[in-house]
């Protein structure tokens, strides 16, 4: 009977045991590597997401801010204010990897003022808009707003529109104060690893590292990059904003104080006014900014108006300075000095127009015309002759007395005549007499046979002495000098 040998197992080599165990650690250390950086990655782009959510905001906040300067100000009531922010913020809207994504606006007492995802919640207290989990989406928000007023990032839980489960997602929200009113966006974060993948990085081993792990290290490397440009890129533009907002407020310092009115006029419509413009027309900005020039010019103007800044807009050379008349708010007619060019504005063609007000100057000028004019009347009417000269010694002006006395016209005594030039005035004391009265005095000087005939054809000859008044300016400068004939007679004839 032959006996049955019990076959032995012998152990397995200790070198195979130990590659066994190292290609286990292998893999496991290797899964673990890459679900840590898969981790990073998650978290890089959950930090993308929330960079991208602030923009936005600074975006919304950044269209939205001369509304509320206009509710700070009182040009606006909060409430108008208020529905012009709602009506802007409605039709922004933009693109993100989940589709057309919205903003939302909630005040602090919790009620929806704009919900564009959800329009049957715009007017409700809030109670009924809820995460996944059931919490109360707005009083989540204002809570969180509270301890951070500046802005901050709420974390709910919602179905996404493509998937059946709970997906996490945020949103970035900060007040504006002086609307009492909470505006935001929001969107999906990318989903969390689960610990399959773990298992299945870890099985895996070789073959990720081989596979996936070089390229996934290639990615996070253009993921970093990328956010650490884009944290680059939003630094510059904070600074950059801030540079804009340092100029806007100088502009505004200036345009705000200038007293001159400065408007920007394009199409029918006045965009632009400053405090001064509308001082002088006494309408608010918002009321001009629904006007049209022609509302506001004189419509014996209105015309040439328009047709001069039609040709600004068209290149054609137009002299920038003229006067036109504007009618104000109570409709009183105010003289104005434009000057005006053609400008681009918000990348459309305008006129930029600087006016002063000429009113008061016009009515100086017209009582001290009328004022002229009365003394015109005066002296051309008086019975005695008089004589005007300038300062340098011409005859400016001669009345009628005057010409009759001489037998000649006054075109014919106004022949460039100089009382300083005349050889019959050269003798003492008359000479020095004269130039008395050119420096300020009032004089009478001495008796002198005149023979008129080296300046006209009559030849006419008198006895005359001259009464000579200065007129003064404010400083006490001589302006003119009035000359008074005294006539005492014609001379004897010589025998």
């Amino acid at each position: 009977m032959q006996r049955n040998t019990p076959t032995t197992i012998s152990p397995a080599p200790p070198l195979a045991a130990k590659a066994i165990l190292v290609a286990l650690a292998a893999c496991l250390v290797m899964g673990s590597a890459l679900f840590m950086l898969a981790r990073t990655y998650v978290g890089i782009m959950e930090d993308n997401h929330r960079i991208q959510m602030r923009q936005r905001v600074d975006i919304l906040l950044a269209a939205v801010a001369p509304i509320v300067d206009d509710a700070r100000t009182g040009a606006l009531s909060v409430q108008e204010a208020t529905e012009a922010v709602v009506a802007m913020t409605r039709r922004m809207t933009f693109q993100d990897e989940d589709g057309s994504n919205y903003y939302f606006i909630i005040n602090y007492d919790g009620l929806f003022l704009l919900q564009p995802f959800d329009p049957s919640a715009e007017g409700t207290d809030g109670e009924t808009v809820v995460d996944g989990l059931g919490r109360q989406v707005a009083q989540t928000i204002i809570a969180a707003l509270r301890s951070s007023p500046a802005g901050t990032f709420v974390s709910y839980e919602y179905t996404h529109p493509d998937a059946s489960s709970l997906r996490s997602k945020q949103s970035y929200v900060t007040g504006i104060p002086e609307l009492g009113i909470i505006v935001g966006t929001g969107c999906y974060m990318p989903e969390p690893l689960t610990s399959s993948g773990v298992l299945l990085m870890g099985g895996g081993g070789v073959l990720i590292l081989l596979v996936i792990f070089i390229p996934l290290v290639l990615c996070m490397r253009k993921a970093m990059e990328h956010a650490r440009t884009l944290e680059e890129t939003i630094t510059h533009l904070r600074k950059r904003e801030s540079k804009l907002e340092d100029t806007e407020f100088k502009y505004r310092m200036i345009l705000d104080n200038s007293i001159e009115g400065i408007a920007v006029l394009q199409g029918a419509t006045i965009p632009l006014a400053n405090t001064a413009f509308c001082s002088m027309t006494g309408y608010s900005q918002r009321e001009l900014q629904q006007m049209s020039l022609r509302q506001i010019v004189h419509p014996d103007d209105a015309q040439e108006i328009e047709a001069r800044n039609a040709k600004r807009l068209a290149g054609t050379f137009t002299p920038a300075g003229t006067q036109l008349r504007i009618v104000d708010k109570n409709g009183t007619v105010r003289w104005m000095q434009s000057n005006s060019s053609a400008i681009m504005w918000h990348n459309s063609p305008a006129v930029l127009s600087i006016f002063s007000d000429l009113t008061d100057l016009r009515t100086t000028q017209n009582a001290l015309q009328m004022e002229k004019l009365r003394l015109r009347y005066f002296m051309d009417n008086a019975p005695f002759p008089m004589a005007v000269y300038s300062q340098d010694g011409y005859l400016r002006h001669v009345n009628r007395s005057c010409c009759t006395m001489w037998g000649v016209s006054e075109d014919t005594l106004l022949n460039n005549y100089n009382i300083f030039k005349d050889p019959q005035l050269q003798s003492e004391p008359i000479r020095s007499e004269i130039a008395r009265a050119f420096k300020g005095e009032t004089v009478r000087t001495t008796c002198i046979a005149y023979d008129s005939s080296a300046h006209t054809q009559v030849g006419t000859k008198h006895t005359i002495s001259f009464y000579m008044y200065p007129a003064l300016h404010p400083e006490g400068q001589v302006s003119d000098v009035i000359l008074v004939h005294e006539f005492l007679g014609s001379p004897p004839a010589k025998t």
